[in-house]
């Protein structure tokens, strides 16, 4: 059972003073998520018959939930356009969730912009007349995060299936922790848009600098706790940066061949920059000051070891054992950059159009998605495995097949082969999207059977992928998951 209400009043006035035009903007927002849950599970039936009766079982259990989010907010903006070319946005607003102790609840947050579009100033249209369009824009802002979840600041408990004395018993779910607030992230961005040829060619190039130091976080807690975290800002500062570019065009080629094309392009990193304390925390092997917080920390992997067959690693530290101390840095999973290339064409009636999605990273490949030892037990192994070492002499990545659980090769394989470099390489990928073709049929054709418009079209999604990558799929990364599907439709479209 699921009740949701939203509502949003908004109260706007613009005036203009000569040339300057204002707007203001003051507004709400009320809204309630409430959801009950009973859930009824039935076993032991003496006869199939009977199945649709929950009484005729001889087990029955039952369970129940509820939970409700409470959201209110209230926001303001106001802008100024000066002469059309001098742009100011100032906002603020005050936000209230549920999800936090009583005394967090509420938090306040604002941005400013501003923005100039050159192109209008006398000297512009003067000297560069190539320039149709120009226009320099930054903004700074804070926004909030309470994606969390409900109740997590409450001392829950939940029932067992363990009795006394008749009762049901009741054991701890989550630890008490009022003190936690809003998630603030700060975010500064700087841009140029240009527009070339009547706006026939758009450039635009921007810069982002996102910091947050309150990262809402389930923090892991020792075992003799009982619990194995919870939930509070932690505090550490993390950075994320990067350029984005995009680039449009359109273009008649010929008498009524028209080419439209746009290219974007993400650069991003991020890095962690501060965290007291943390060499003492729980996350001081997974976190390193100054690098990415998608960093891994891996044992070197040296390969099959063509005498014995078996998968060898770095001993870093030369003491004979490898331990956590002999794990290195080694890349981290964020994509260098990404983007996408789209073109589309027309001439007359038909139409083509082509997207391509690119991303240059690297992933888990192959090797971290045996699901055991080949050899070891019985189950699907992908058909890579048959090229394991066999004879003295080999070289192959995949190392001899056992199934004695106190081998070396076992041991290896089991305990430092998903913790090495071995499992990773490049995923990068060029991917066939999106591809459409259309044709619509003349008008003259169509008169004849009395229809405003026919057409004839096909779709096809993921048609094909180009990639070094070794694995099922470099985007999903996952054996045992079914990579993005490969559709392609036809038809016919006829309106009368």
């Amino acid at each position: 059972d699921q009740k949701n209400w939203i509502t949003e009043p908004q109260l706007e006035y613009k005036t203009r003073f000569g040339r300057l035009k204002t707007e203001a903007l003051l507004g709400s927002t009320w809204q309630q998520n409430s959801d009950r849950l009973y859930f009824v599970t039935a076993s032991n039936y003496s006869s199939d018959i009977q199945l649709r009766s929950i009484s005729a079982a001889a087990n029955i259990s039952t369970t129940n939930n509820f939970s409700n989010y409470k959201y209110n907010s209230v926001f303001g903006r106001v802008k100024l356009d000066l002469s059309d070319r001098y742009l100011l946005s100032i906002s603020a607003r005050r936000d209230g969730s549920s999800r936090f102790g009583p005394q967090k609840q509420f938090a306040n947050f604002g941005a400013i912009g501003a923005g100039w579009i050159f192109s209008e100033e006398a000297p512009v249209k003067k000297y560069l007349k190539f320039l149709s369009f120009g226009k320099l824009r930054a903004s700074f802002g804070t926004a909030g995060n309470d994606n969390i979840g409900n109740y997590q600041f409450l001392d829950t408990w939940t029932n067992t299936t363990l009795t006394l004395q008749g009762g049901v018993g009741l054991v701890p779910s989550r630890l008490f922790n009022p003190d936690y607030s809003w998630e603030l992230n700060k975010k500064l961005e700087g841009a140029l848009d240009l527009g070339f040829l009547n706006d026939h060619l758009i450039f635009s190039a921007a810069y982002f600098f996102n910091r947050c130091g309150n990262q809402l976080v389930p923090y892991y807690l020792p075992v003799q706790t009982g619990f194995s975290s919870v939930n509070q800002n932690l505090d550490a500062i993390i950075e994320n940066k990067g350029f984005e570019f995009t680039i449009s065009s359109k273009a008649s080629l010929l008498k009524n061949l028209h080419w439209n094309s746009a290219l974007n392009l993400t650069v991003h990193r991020n890095k962690l920059v501060a965290f007291p304390g943390l060499e003492g925390s729980s996350y001081s092997t997974q976190y390193v000051l100054g690098e990415p917080l998608s960093i891994r920390r891996l044992y070197h992997f040296t390969g099959v070891d063509p005498v014995t067959g078996i998968y060898g690693f770095e001993d870093i530290d030369k003491d004979g054992n490898l331990t956590i101390r002999d794990r290195v840095i080694s890349g981290n999973s964020e994509p260098r950059f990404y983007g996408g290339l789209e073109n589309s064409f027309s001439w007359k009636g038909l139409s083509f159009s082509i997207l391509l999605e690119f991303r240059k990273q690297s992933g888990r490949n192959y090797l971290s998605q045996l699901s055991s030892v080949p050899g070891y037990d019985y189950r699907n192994q992908p058909a890579f495995v048959l090229s394991r070492w066999r004879n003295p002499g080999d070289k192959t990545s995949i190392e001899k097949f056992t199934q004695d659980v106190s081998s070396t090769a076992f041991n290896n394989a089991m305990s430092y082969l998903a913790d090495s470099d071995a499992i990773y390489s490049d995923a990068s990928f060029i991917r066939g999207k999106n591809i459409s073709l259309s044709y619509s049929l003349p008008v003259s054709v169509i008169k004849k059977v009395k229809a405003e418009r026919l057409s004839l079209y096909m779709n096809a999604q993921n048609l094909f992928t180009i990639t070094n990558y070794k694995g099922s799929d470099p985007e999903n990364q996952n054996l045992y998951a079914l990579p993005p599907l490969k559709t392609i439709a036809a038809g016919i479209q006829l309106n009368f």
